[in-house]
């Protein structure tokens, strides 16, 4: 793991408590949306300012129901269920995406569980065709978002209400975030972790 400091968040005097960060996932969820992002906040908790001390984030992946998923990929991934969170504080909650569309879009329970928790967090955000999800839950409508560039379309013919942004590789406003696609990482555009 390559360590550029400068790219880590900093320490703020003021925090008592580790930010928590929540990934959902559902059947089908990318590997490479979920880890990607987690992975950062790893690092960021591993060589960060205070690295060694209290984290900066503290980091859980769940789903509707707990236990087992199985990934795009085929592998099983452990997850706590949305029930364990009833209670506890969540900063960031992120929506990982998939490799297909309806992939994204098939847990109703969890479109749910987002819509009826998205108010109480600080910040939403998604990413590749997550956005899906959180357009399903109504959080995107009459505002700006985006997703990967070749889904745009369709996240605006089955959400009008959304304005969709293709040429938008980040979208942001108050506590919204929408974290576009893990490629910009993978294709050498630098990005820092914001949150």
């Amino acid at each position: 793991m390559t360590y550029i400091p400068e790219m880590l968040p900093s320490r703020r005097a003021s925090a008592e408590r580790p930010r928590r960060v929540v990934f959902v996932a559902y059947e089908g969820v990318s590997l490479l949306d979920l880890a990607g992002p987690l992975e950062a906040f790893i690092v960021a908790n591993r060589f960060g300012p205070g690295a060694g001390e209290s984290p900066l984030y503290e980091c859980s992946v769940a789903s509707v129901r707990g236990g087992a998923i199985r990934t795009a990929d085929g592998l099983p991934l452990g997850t706590e269920s949305v029930l364990a969170l009833k209670g506890k504080v969540i900063d960031t909650l992120i929506v990982p995406g998939a490799c297909a569309v309806d992939d994204v879009t098939r847990d109703k329970a969890l479109i749910r569980w987002v819509r009826n928790n998205a108010g109480a967090c600080r910040r939403l955000c998604s990413v590749c065709i997550g956005s899906f999800l959180l357009a399903a839950a109504q959080l995107l409508d009459r505002r700006r978002a985006t997703t990967h560039w070749m889904h745009c379309s369709l996240l605006s013919d089955r959400h009008p209400a959304v304005s969709v942004g293709a040429e938008t590789h980040v979208a942001q406003w108050r506590m919204w975030l929408w974290i576009v696609s893990i490629s910009l990482r993978c294709f050498g555009r630098r990005s820092v972790l914001i949150v």
